[in-house]
């Protein structure tokens, strides 16, 4: 079978593959290119990066093609949209958009065409000053940034260190932490805990709070984000815990119910959140938003835009 995929016709130009077996095919008929490639996410980006791309530049000649991507977060698509209204339909002829949603954020990416690099990237750079403007507090990165490497970076930037308290992302958001190369430098430690008794032997919390309030409350993230930054000496704490589905919920908690904290010193701030339904992707929008939070309070001092 993998002797097969390697097949290709006789009219293609073979386009290789260093990450699998199946090769991308290139074909050109009476000026007319028709590209295949392997449908694996990261065989297929491989191609299309090392070989497709600088291909067709060599095929275009003079012609420059110059794609930004723009990353959104704490703004549903259609209020972003609704936002951008004016902004969008001022852009320059030259310049496309694309809205481009996934459960956590929204990527923007604009694309032009022409002959001078110089003056496509200027134009485009414009546009995205004017964007700035509009949405500051939402916009945290381009490109090939993510959330957890804008965050790795402003840490390791300002010689800050973080910690973890997680309940219902059960150790997502040290997944995308310990993700980043060089995470050690500012990434302390965490402790999941999903348990009452780990939130009160392993973070100092009380149980008084616990049976006052719930585990998922206000009291209890905080004390939690306090307790997880005097454990791991850190500047900065992160704590979540919430009804992350399919069951647990009540009327007064429903499911998709998260609280975070963030704590910096002394000062604790938390928010509450309804997410929906889906276990999966409460874990991914707490872990986000939680991230989000830590953003903003380091650049704005508050986490007022962390999510609507």
């Amino acid at each position: 079978m993998n002797r097969r995929q390697a097949e290709v016709p006789e009219a293609c130009v073979v386009i290789p593959n260093a990450n699998g077996t199946a090769p991308g095919m290139w074909f050109n008929r009476q000026g007319k290119i028709l590209i295949a490639l392997p449908g694996v996410p990261f065989e297929m980006k491989a191609i299309m990066e090392g070989h497709v791309l600088p291909k067709l530049q060599q095929h275009s000649g003079n012609q420059k093609i110059v794609h930004r991507t723009i990353h959104v977060v704490g703004l549903p698509e259609s209020f972003l949209a609704d936002m951008l209204s004016d902004w969008e339909q001022n852009l320059p002829n030259s310049i496309s958009i694309a809205y481009l949603p996934n459960p956590t954020s929204i990527r923007i990416r604009l694309s032009s065409t022409g002959v001078g690099l110089d003056l496509i990237e200027h134009d485009i750079q414009l546009s995205i000053n004017k964007l700035l403007d509009i949405i500051p507090f939402n916009l945290f990165g381009f490109d090939n940034d993510t959330m957890e490497t804008v965050i790795a970076e402003l840490l390791t930037n300002r010689s800050l260190t973080l910690s973890l308290a997680e309940s219902c992302t059960g150790g997502a958001i040290a997944t995308l932490m310990t993700g980043n190369p060089g995470a050690s430098k500012f990434f302390m430690g965490g402790v999941v805990a999903y348990s009452n008794r780990i939130k009160v032997d392993m973070l100092g919390v009380q149980p008084e709070l616990i049976e006052r309030h719930g585990a998922v409350s206000q009291p209890v993230v905080e004390s939690m984000a306090l307790g997880a930054q005097t454990r791991f000496g850190s500047d900065y704490a992160i704590a979540t815990s919430g009804v992350a589905g399919p069951d647990g919920g009540s009327e007064a908690k429903p499911v998709g119910t998260i609280w975070i904290a963030v704590a910096r010193g002394q000062e604790v701030h938390s928010m509450r959140f309804r997410f929906g339904n889906s276990r999966q992707r409460n874990i991914q929008r707490s872990s986000i938003v939680a991230l989000n939070m830590l953003r903003l309070l380091i650049l704005h001092g508050s986490i007022e835009h962390a999510w609507m």
